[in-house]
């Protein structure tokens, strides 16, 4: 079996590092944020959901589920299909398959056959969700981030690390 070989990390990479994890969270819910917003202005139409199921994703090590819901939905006549239910926030369950509170809730919400509002981009009706603004989760995602944010940040600026 070859040797493994260690990588050494500096405290202040190891920052750097949790500073650039946080950018990025920030980054990737900044624009799932804007999106949400955007979609206040959307117009809306009646839809029907056609499945609502848990799927699974992943191998047996890195395992995790989250909730499908597809839906369908008509805008001037032309017939539409998505699967976005929001935009932003996290809805993963874990690998050994247990309910999380707001996936539970997702699915229960949203079983086949019922009849929803879907909300639209007017400019690009294929572009629709089921729920305007961002999910609790979207907001615990940025508070995580903005913590990780100050936390690491702080420590670069004003610690004396040394290598």
């Amino acid at each position: 079996m070859p040797k493994r070989t260690k990588i050494k990390v500096s405290k202040k990479q190891a920052l750097a590092i949790g500073l650039l994890i946080a950018v990025g969270i920030l980054w990737y819910e900044g624009y799932a944020i804007e999106r949400c917003f955007n979609t206040r202005s959307w117009d809306q139409t009646r839809g029907e959901i056609v499945s609502s199921s848990l799927e699974r994703h992943g191998n047996y090590k890195g395992r995790h589920y989250h909730p499908a819901i597809r839906y369908r939905y008509s805008v001037d006549g032309r017939n539409y299909k998505n699967d976005q239910v929001n935009f932003g926030g996290y809805d993963r369950v874990s690998r050994y398959g247990k309910m999380v509170g707001w996936t539970s809730s997702t699915l229960s919400t949203y079983p086949v056959g019922k009849s929803v509002t879907v909300y639209y981009n007017p400019t690009n009706p294929s572009d629709s969700v089921l729920e305007r603004g961002l999910p609790l989760s979207g907001y615990v995602l940025v508070v995580i981030g903005v913590a990780m944010m100050c936390m690491t940040g702080t420590s670069l600026t004003f610690s004396k690390i040394k290598d």
